[in-house]
């Protein structure tokens, strides 16, 4: 097996791979994943707040899935 030295990092504290973050505490969601989350709207009202919470239980449940 040939190593490419362009593509090899070590040593570093951080990176990305796979589109996760490595680093020294673990594997973490890059910022770009979690962006529609940090700017989503909050519910005006209780019709919005009930749609956002079940569309985030499906979500859950997806997750759950894959694992």
């Amino acid at each position: 097996m040939k190593l490419n030295p362009s593509k090899c990092h070590f040593g570093v504290k951080a990176g990305k791979f796979l589109g996760y973050m490595v680093t020294q505490r673990g594997i973490e969601a890059s910022p770009e994943q979690i962006k529609a989350l940090v700017n989503i709207k909050s519910p005006a009202n209780a019709k919005d707040a009930n749609r956002q919470d079940s569309s985030s239980e499906q979500v859950h449940i997806k997750i759950l899935r894959k694992m």
